[in-house]
């Protein structure tokens, strides 16, 4: 007897630590998205109301001919600031209007996709460019171009981004080496589009 009673209860706490484990995991996630760094649309803003003072200065001398009258206010900015992470990472999207309806608008956007550009606040004053990357933004509309994240490498956060690879999507993760982003690790879906 005393035996069938252990084991009914070994049964119990199995079942239990079975329905406890779903749960925990749910609950360490929760935990996670708060700190996550967010690449979602709704998180990218106008740079006009939301560049820190002189960093779209450095973009245009980096990255525009002066000749070239650009809108740059209405580029898109998003700023990434994990916990432990050293300074925030600001990423620029170049595109400033519908792409489809007016290329000649976009003069960052090419054969190759958008430019794309993320800058740190530089070691005395300005800003210090650590990525620059052309981006093809016609995903299926499941896909998002950014994935967030959670990790850190050289306390600067690890960049998702999705581009399809032929007819399906191919994931790279850019990581700061210290100096500049660079691909560190791609993944290739297994499910396909049209």
């Amino acid at each position: 007897m005393n035996f069938s009673i252990s084991r009914q209860k070994l049964k119990l706490l199995a079942i239990a630590a079975i329905g406890l484990v779903p749960l925990l995991f749910t609950l360490s996630f929760i935990g996670v998205v708060g700190d996550r760094a967010s690449a979602d649309a709704e998180h990218w803003h106008k740079v006009a109301q939301n560049a820190p003072d002189g960093l779209m200065a450095q973009v245009v001398t980096d990255h525009l001919n002066p000749e070239l009258p650009v809108d740059t206010g209405r580029m898109k900015i998003l700023t990434l600031q994990l916990p432990g992470q050293s300074q925030p990472l600001y990423l620029i999207d170049s595109r400033i209007t519908n792409l489809a309806e007016y290329p000649h608008a976009n003069p960052l956007c090419g054969a190759f996709g958008c430019a794309f550009f993320g800058y740190i606040p530089a070691s005395g004053e300005g800003f210090r460019e650590v990525w620059t990357t052309y981006l093809n933004v016609n995903l299926p509309p499941e896909v998002t171009l950014f994935e967030s994240s959670v990790e850190l490498r050289n306390k600067l956060p690890v960049l998702k981004t999705n581009q399809m690879q032929g007819d399906r999507i191919e994931q790279l993760h850019w990581s700061f080496n210290g100096q500049e982003y660079e691909i560190t690790k791609t993944l290739l879906t297994p499910q396909t589009y049209e």
